[in-house]
């Protein structure tokens, strides 16, 4: 067990590029296990204020009011402000399908089918979405399960200045999967966080995305001992560092750098990483395909202590590619 520390991107990018294989043979988790899923696949926003957020505002064409007599006091409204107050609804789903990076040494090489839903309902300034995930292994015939999940309230990004925005977030989990809640002991999830986004516009490279978030999660459990005996996660903290570049008009390529300190209850502290780059291809305002590479595992080798943060693990590391659709009223 380590104490936390604040955490280097440089470290990151320095050992990242280490291509060594760990000592364990062990296969990754399956789940975060900890409350929030990791959501390493879903299609993520990492704008520095989600597209859906946004009103019609902007594109509206202005329209002419003709005046009316002042003794019927007219409502009449400008489309402008009658897009701000519109609801609007959305649902994306996704599917990928996820191999692990190599075959390990008993001749294993897990596969699996990883599914999610998004529904969401946005106003002038709140947003309200949720996020479903189901597990479904394509080895072995029953191995399904949901994932844990999370219902999340977000508010518009205020303007920080001319090139920063800052958006608050609410987030409550639901512990579904077999880890959390039989393993773990988790009753539920509630959580919180910051998010620091670049105005790239205003800096002259619209086509950049850069955001910095930082989430604390509160975790409720049943007993203060998980099933090992071992004393249960009592609140975590989480960063995460978004990067996404447009290369074209249908061509985009996100990355994402996450890290996670897990408090447990006897003052202890465990630190894990994910990070993921993802290749995607706009088909149509509906329709995406997406590739990538994703790694996620403690931070230290719990026998050998040897440090696991690697952009690439043979035993770890997975390839992806999936596609998601997108559907709203707006």
């Amino acid at each position: 067990m380590f104490k936390p520390s604040v955490i280097c991107i440089l470290a990151f990018l320095c050992s990242a590029f280490s291509l060594a294989q760990t000592d364990t043979t062990s296969l990754p988790e399956k789940y975060n296990g900890f409350g929030l899923p990791n959501t390493k696949f879903k299609k993520v926003q990492i704008t520095n204020e989600p597209k859906e957020i946004e009103t019609k505002a902007a594109t509206a064409k202005p329209v002419e009011i003709k005046k009316v007599n002042s003794i019927l006091k007219p409502s009449l409204q400008s489309a402008e402000k009658q897009a701000e107050k519109s609801v609007k609804l959305g649902f994306d789903i996704s599917a990928s399908y996820n191999l692990q990076s190599e075959k390990q040494l008993d001749g294993s090489q897990y596969r699996y089918l990883y599914y999610e839903a998004n529904p969401k309902i946005q106003f002038s300034e709140y947003t309200i979405a949720g996020s479903l995930y189901f597990y479904q292994n394509t080895d072995k015939a029953g191995d399904n399960e949901w994932d844990d999940s999370t219902v999340a309230i977000s508010h518009k990004a205020w303007n920080t200045g001319n090139y920063f925005t800052l958006m608050p977030v609410l987030i409550y989990g639901f512990p579904l999967s077999t880890k959390s809640r039989e393993f773990a002991k988790i009753k539920s999830t509630a959580g919180a966080s910051l998010v620091l986004g670049l105005n790239m516009a205003n800096l002259g490279v619209p086509q950049v995305i850069l955001n910095y978030s930082l989430n604390y999660t509160k975790i409720f459990t049943d007993s203060d001992f998980n099933s090992k005996n071992e004393p249960t996660s009592n609140y975590r903290l989480r960063q995460r560092l978004n990067f996404g570049y447009s290369i074209t008009e249908k061509f985009s390529f996100k990355t994402r750098f996450q890290f996670d300190s897990l408090f447990a209850k006897d003052d202890f502290v465990t630190n894990a990483f994910l990070h993921y780059e993802q290749l995607d291809y706009s088909i149509n305002d509906y329709l995406q395909v997406f590739i990538g590479h994703t790694n996620s595992n403690g931070l230290f080798n719990p026998e050998t202590y040897q440090n696991n943060l690697k952009l690439f693990d043979s035993n770890t590391s997975e390839y992806y590619i999936g596609f998601g659709l997108s559907f709203k009223n707006y």
